[in-house]
């Protein structure tokens, strides 16, 4: 399969890690490490979760035979929900930071808005409305070029 010729290359490891080590050093918290470590963040959850319900099935063979079979059919719903909110916590946190980047990107807007803002509550915003709705009276009393319709009833 031939390659587009607007791929970009795949960076290296070590350039991956010299980025990681310079957002680490970042004391203007211009980038968000999160958002990167989200993927290596749910991995971790899951693994963890999954670890824990594994020793609540081993601590419940410990204490019955019959606990610890009742434990491992429920394992697999338990293992299911857990990955369920970790996928949910995770989505919801990366929404949560894109948002915040959005937010960022509208507050470097915010000089077009004055300038808006000074045109609309300007000193002549009224002149100029006042100014649009004289002119549309005036296209609506202006004569048509249509022959009237019954021109025995004009006056």
């Amino acid at each position: 399969m031939p390659k587009s010729p607007r791929a970009t290359p795949k960076p290296s490891k070590m350039s991956l890690f010299r980025d990681y080590l310079v957002l680490l050093c970042d004391l203007r918290f211009s980038r968000y490490l999160t958002v990167q470590m989200l993927p290596i963040f749910y991995v971790l959850l899951v693994i963890g979760g999954v670890g824990v319900i594994g020793q609540f099935v081993w601590d419940a063979f410990a204490q019955t035979l019959l606990r610890g079979t009742v434990f491992l059919i429920a394992t697999p719903m338990a293992v299911l929900i857990w990955v369920s909110a970790c996928r949910a916590l995770t989505e919801f946190l990366l929404a949560v930071f894109r948002m915040s980047e959005d937010v960022n990107r509208l507050a470097g807007i915010r000089p077009t808005v004055d300038k808006l803002d000074k045109f609309i509550n300007g000193p002549s915003w009224i002149s100029r409305l006042v100014g649009a709705v004289q002119t549309t009276n005036q296209q609506a009393k202006a004569p048509r070029a249509t022959p009237a319709i019954h021109p025995e009833k004009t006056p």
